[in-house]
């Protein structure tokens, strides 16, 4: 039985599943029932067998503003007891996007601002339309970076360009977000090259692409000849499983 949701809308085609953050008039701000729903669905599509790929979209104009300004508000003039479980829900959606055994997509579709950004770049990969931008703004509201963002920003622009972009807050645009290397397409047919992307992946062997995956996350601790090492195991591991054994 198929799980309802109030802010999203999850679909699933063959081995893939669509993830739409769906409260456009908010500009799919993460309020608390869609930080929920979000976190219910990921943990869903983990354990189903048959998902080898997770597109994570937005709908409307935006991919995701962030958290929603009323809530940030009454954040600020609060103690820290209240902020709390808010960091908590973001550790949890991050860790299990940055976890997650399948790959995990973004369709950056429109502006995504502060936690909503910082979801953009938790995903393994990111599309990126000709309209979106990414603004890690959370100094605007008087926070430190949150939901992972000064992990995930230095590790793929580099600590200079992650302070740059923490400290200031400033949007960058999809053609700078990809000088950056903080998307990996800017598509000029954005739904035909998401969905081919997606195709790609879904018809790869999912123990290759998580192999790989953790070679690459491996390789930020390892020196050169530690991944070598962990090549070499992780092929034995792809070789010892595939077809070829049989």
């Amino acid at each position: 039985m198929a799980l309802e949701y109030e802010r999203l809308v999850v679909t699933t085609e063959g081995s893939q599943c669509r993830i739409l953050l769906n409260a456009p008039d908010t500009g799919n701000a993460l309020d608390e029932t869609m930080r929920q729903e979000l976190l219910q669905a990921l943990m869903s599509t983990q354990a189903d067998d048959g998902i080898r790929v997770v597109l994570l979209i937005g709908a409307g104009e935006e991919f995701c503003r962030g958290l929603p300004a009323g809530e940030l508000k009454s954040l600020s003039a609060s103690g820290f007891e209240r902020l709390r479980p808010l960091l908590d829900e973001g550790r949890r959606i991050i860790s299990l996007i940055d976890e997650f055994p399948k790959p995990v997509v973004c369709g950056l579709n429109g502006p995504a601002g502060g936690a909503g950004a910082a979801l953009a770049l938790a995903c393994d990969l990111r599309v990126a339309s000709r309209e979106a931008t990414l603004a890690l703004d959370f100094v605007r509201d008087s926070f430190a970076p949150a939901w992972g963002s000064s992990a995930t920003v230095a590790r793929l622009a580099g600590e200079g360009t992650a302070l740059d972009l923490l400290w200031t807050g400033r949007p960058v645009d999809a053609d700078e977000a990809k000088a950056l290397r903080l998307v990996e397409r800017v598509a000029r047919d954005f739904e035909g090259e998401v969905s081919s992307l997606c195709d790609s992946l879904a018809g790869t062997d999912p123990s290759l692409l998580h192999f790989t995956r953790m070679a690459i996350q491996s390789s930020h601790s390892c020196d050169l000849a530690e991944s070598l090492d962990l090549e070499a195991e992780i092929q034995h591991r792809n070789w010892r499983g595939s077809s070829r054994l049989h």
